[in-house]
């Protein structure tokens, strides 16, 4: 999926999608949806179909169990609400809610710059 996204950050947004069967299998990591920024961080992404993950930059959310590689058309819709310390995900496959996730808020620091957020 090719767009052109919104500069984040913004409070809260939500994505639906119509994923096609995905035959034949395809690699258990195939992403399934990727937000990059116009300076190539990695905004948000949602990948390995047998066993769906989120990404925000580096992070990576635990596995939420459920896999969307059973060719079948599934509809994805992935709500989140960011606040100052984390994106609260929640994504729901065929209008049922089958997983929430807590990402840490990521923001892209400048080469020389010092994270305020961060601790010594």
């Amino acid at each position: 999926m090719r767009g052109v996204w919104p500069t984040l950050p913004f409070n809260a947004f939500s994505i639906h999608y119509l994923l096609p069967p995905l035959t034949p299998r395809r690699r258990p990591l195939q992403t399934v949806l990727t937000m990059i920024a116009p300076s190539g961080f990695r905004e948000f992404e949602i990948s390995n179909t047998d066993n769906l993950v989120f990404f925000r930059g580096v992070n990576q959310s635990a596995p939420t169990g459920v896999s969307v590689n059973d060719g079948e058309w599934h509809h994805l819709a992935v709500s989140i609400r960011i606040d100052a310390m984390s994106w609260n995900i929640n994504l729901f496959v065929d209008t049922q809610l089958v997983a929430q996730r807590t990402l840490p808020t990521y923001k892209e620091i400048a080469s020389g710059e010092i994270d305020p957020s961060s601790t010594s």
